[in-house]
């Protein structure tokens, strides 16, 4: 499948990448659309240090291909059971995982996760405007 890699400043190339394995309770979710944010652009000029190899893209959405359902991509897994998960707060978790940061990112045909982590989204809402939201 093909992917947007980082490989430094100023250079972001479309390559091709191994399929996602789909394994556990993960889905499989097939891109849709994404937004290029300001940390992105940070990334970009080299302003922010990135692992060099690692699928950009932590703002977008997709479709299961399990339920076939459009859904938000929501950019960070939470672990369920540290102090900030236990008390509400899964946007503080001590152990996520941050897509397109700290993890491959979004920005690739397809992406195997966990199906919390796909938020379902009204008809009423466009994959462009969904491609926006970074539900945490």
């Amino acid at each position: 499948m093909k992917a947007a890699v980082y490989r430094g400043a100023h250079k972001i190339k479309i390559e091709k990448v191994p399929e996602p394995e789909v394994k556990g309770r993960r889905v499989l979710a097939k891109f849709r659309g994404g937004s290029i944010c300001g940390t992105d652009m940070h990334f970009y000029r080299g302003e922010w240090a990135l692992k060099k190899g690692r699928i950009l893209g932590h703002d977008a959405c997709g479709v299961r291909e399990d339920t076939v359902v459009r859904a938000v991509m929501v950019p960070i897994t939470n672990c369920g059971h540290c102090y900030f998960c236990l008390r509400g707060i899964p946007s503080q978790c001590t152990k996520a995982k941050h897509y397109g940061l700290t993890s491959d990112g979004f920005f690739a045909e397809s992406k195997a996760m966990l199906p919390r982590s796909l938020i379902h989204l009204p008809d009423n809402v466009a994959d462009k405007e969904a491609a926006i939201v970074e539900e945490q």
